[in-house]
């Protein structure tokens, strides 16, 4: 970064894009009046697409301390969306979640207005930017944390 100042770097930039975006996200879940918030959906999300995640995997996955994830998870219980079951872990006594029929369906409809939103969102950039911005958006996550000890506990 020599010679440039912080606001003209690429970190920078890549916080003002997070920034712009989290924003769009917030208004979307906010004038369509869901029945959940952002986060709950991406908990919801992620469990459909991995069903035997445990608690502790999902908080990492999503980037949410493990007891803010169980907030989230409580909260889609609470509205039917989520059932919580006792399940083993080896000799461990743990929490399974799995999205409800409910919770299916509030899920398949949100998709359906995000996947809109999306392609909105990129119809400037065609398929190959895309997948190029998020192989290097990933391995930038990847490298950062690792190196500065990121964790989400």
């Amino acid at each position: 970064m020599k010679g440039k100042s912080y606001i003209d770097s690429w970190l920078y930039d890549l916080d003002l894009t997070s920034r712009v975006t989290h924003e769009v996200l917030r208004n979307f879940f906010l004038s369509n009046k869901l029945p959940i918030s952002m986060d709950e959906y991406i908990v919801m999300d992620t469990l459909i697409n991995n069903p035997d995640i445990s608690q502790l995997k999902l908080s990492k996955l999503i980037l949410k301390g493990r007891a803010h994830t169980g907030r989230f998870l409580m909260g889609l219980e609470k509205k039917g969306f989520v059932d919580r079951i006792p399940s083993k872990n080896g000799q461990r006594l743990v929490m399974k979640s799995i999205v409800t029929n409910e919770g299916i369906n509030v899920h398949s409809i949100i998709a359906g207005k995000l996947h809109e939103l999306v392609a909105d969102c990129s119809n400037e950039l065609n398929d190959e930017v895309i997948n190029k911005l998020q192989g290097i958006l990933k391995k930038i996550k990847k490298i950062t944390a690792e190196k500065y000890n990121i964790k989400f506990n």
